[in-house]
């Protein structure tokens, strides 16, 4: 299936760690990708949704998209979600599908 690049993002966390995020359009589906790339022994994603506004933080079991939680992702203290990235060719990646997305 064919994949269309919506969004592409990149940023320095450290001196030696740079974050990229993009988001594909696959059929009815988005898929996001974070690609954490420089020397780290393991990395963990800590991450909410935002609903209505941009700096709206919430967990996906109050915004009711559990579905949005990839295997191996555990809550923390009610109040965010971690995943943990998995070490792939040149760095360490997480993946997120949301099925049958509609925008607004």
């Amino acid at each position: 299936q064919a994949k269309e690049l919506l969004f592409e993002e990149s940023m320095e966390l450290t001196f030696s760690l740079h974050l990229y995020s993009k988001v594909y359009r696959e059929g009815s589906n988005l898929r996001i990708n974070w690609l954490v790339t420089g020397d780290s022994p393991g990395l963990t994603l800590h991450w909410g949704v935002a609903m209505s506004e941009k700096d709206e933080w919430l967990t996906p079991q109050v915004a009711e998209c559990e579905y949005l939680i990839p295997d191996a992702s555990v809550k923390y203290k009610e109040r965010a979600v971690r995943t943990q990235l998995h070490q792939v060719s040149g760095g360490w990646e997480a993946e997120m599908l949301i099925p049958n997305f509609q925008s607004k």
